[in-house]
């Protein structure tokens, strides 16, 4: 079971791999934090129109990113930072989909789902929390509208792919 674990888990392995050395991953660690990071304060800020606002919660989003409860996790050669870098992608991704509504934001939600639930055990189970919220918003937009949303039945059909798949690497 735990070679299974492991070989579901890829995402903290994969990396450790390619960078090799101990100083290297947590270089590698910090750099996708903070990309991960601004991509999350740019989609905010691009979610906001008052000014001030804007820029407040771009600053949150920054200070949260950098401060110690964050980073320290850099420096440990463990899964967590990858977790948390992967967290704030799919909440970019995510906003960015609310806000474009089209298949590339869909596939984006997905991929970054995708990279999200294979770094951490826990988040398969949140996965199915994910997988049931938006199963439910394809279920109530088809209602209200009477149609389908494309780019909502990717992003659902995507999120149920993901989960299948990481069941079946579980049994």
């Amino acid at each position: 079971a735990l070679i299974v674990l492991v070989a579901l888990l890829f995402l903290t392995p994969l990396l450790y791999h390619l960078v090799g050395d101990d100083p290297t991953r947590i270089f590698a660690q910090a750099v996708l934090g903070a990309v991960c990071w601004s991509l999350l304060a740019a989609e905010v800020a691009l979610q906001i129109e008052d000014k001030l606002t804007r820029r407040l919660a771009v600053l949150a989003i920054a200070l949260l990113g950098a401060s110690t409860s964050i980073t320290n996790w850099d420096t440990t050669i463990l899964s967590e930072s990858l977790a948390i870098s992967a967290t704030a992608l799919a909440a970019a991704a995510y906003l960015r989909f609310g806000r474009v509504r089209t298949l590339g934001a869909a596939a984006a939600a997905v991929g970054a789902t995708f990279l999200w639930v294979f770094t951490r055990q826990n988040h398969l189970v949140l996965l199915g929390l994910v997988v049931a919220t938006v199963l439910g918003v394809v279920a109530v937009a088809r209602w209200r509208t009477r149609r389908w949303d494309r780019p909502l039945l990717v992003l659902g059909g995507g999120l149920v792919l993901v989960a299948v798949l990481a069941s079946a690497m579980l049994d």
